[in-house]
Parts: C-alpha cells; structure tokens; sequence
C-alpha cells in the first residue's frame, strides 16, 4: 500500500491568521450580499408589475373599453 505524507501548516492556524477575514474578503461578501438583495428586489418588482397587468387586463376585458 501506498503512504502518503500529509504535512499541515499549523503556523498560520496558531497565530490566529486562518480565522481573520481580510477586508477584501469582507467588502466582497457585502457586495455579494447587496448585489442577491438587489436581485431579488427586481425580481419581486417584475412579479408585481406581471400580476398588476394581469389585473388591469382582466379589468378591462370584463369591465369593456
């Protein structure tokens, strides 16, 4: 059987280093986070304006011109 040698760095891990979120990090989870609110603000827009032409169709169909 084979052996594999698995050396971990543990240097990083003890100072603390592998537990901090840099700023970039940072900036680029709340860009992220901004960009799905914003996403799903527009797709919540287009379902209610969808819905309010359906209304408005059906209004004018049963109401007449």
């Amino acid at each position: 059987m084979a052996q594999y040698d698995v050396q971990m760095n543990v240097e990083g891990f003890s100072q603390g280093q592998g537990h901090e979120s840099r700023p970039v990090d940072i900036t680029e989870r709340r860009l992220r986070r901004v960009g799905a609110w914003f996403l799903l603000f527009l797709v919540l827009q287009a379902e209610l304006g969808l819905a309010w032409d359906r209304q408005s169709v059906i209004l004018s169909w049963v109401l007449g011109p």
